[in-house]
């Protein structure tokens, strides 16, 4: 009996815990009407479906929420795909051979479906690219050090990315 009941927690945990704000990570994150003040399809690809970080999936699709909640394009927006590539690169080498900078480069591709009225043509996709680079300082010994500095990164690519796109898309959209 009490294998049949864990056999079905995944099923009735949303239910029986939606009242509270839980919200299975296996549900799906792209569906409509998920966020009351964001009535548009967010469908996102980033370096995680490559076997990336997740950390950096959470905090874009917090910051293009975010962004696109308080954007006057949300409206006439039906879609948005976002594929995000975030690349390091390591800058200065010591003469041991190890690095002591690193620049990291987001380049996010986004294409938004716009709203048609019913019986008209449908208007043309608004798409585009844009980049964020940002650099942190790799110290030696001192690792939790360099663990912030990367992480303090992460969270300002995830917010120049979102608002570079969601200008973009305010833009295009008018």
């Amino acid at each position: 009996m009490r294998r049949r009941a864990a056999l079905l927690l995944p099923v009735l945990a949303p239910a029986l815990l939606g009242g509270c704000g839980y919200r299975a990570m296996t549900a799906p994150t792209s569906a409509r009407g998920g966020d009351p003040g964001l009535p548009m399809e967010i469908a996102l690809v980033t370096d995680r479906d490559r076997g990336g970080n997740d950390r950096q999936r959470q905090l874009f699709r917090a910051a293009l929420q975010a962004n696109l909640r308080r954007s006057t394009a949300t409206p006439r927006l039906e879609r948005l795909v976002v594929s995000v590539n975030v690349q390091s690169q390591e800058l200065v080498v010591r003469q041991d051979e190890t690095p002591s900078r690193v620049r990291i480069t987001a380049t996010a591709r986004f294409a938004a479906s716009r709203v048609t009225p019913p019986g008209t043509t449908p208007l043309p996709p608004v798409g585009g690219t844009v980049v964020a680079v940002e650099a942190y300082n790799f110290i030696d010994r001192e690792y939790f050090a360099s663990d912030v500095a990367r992480e303090a990164v992460e969270t300002r690519l995830a917010e120049q990315l979102a608002e570079r796109i969601t200008e973009a898309l305010t833009v295009a959209v008018q």
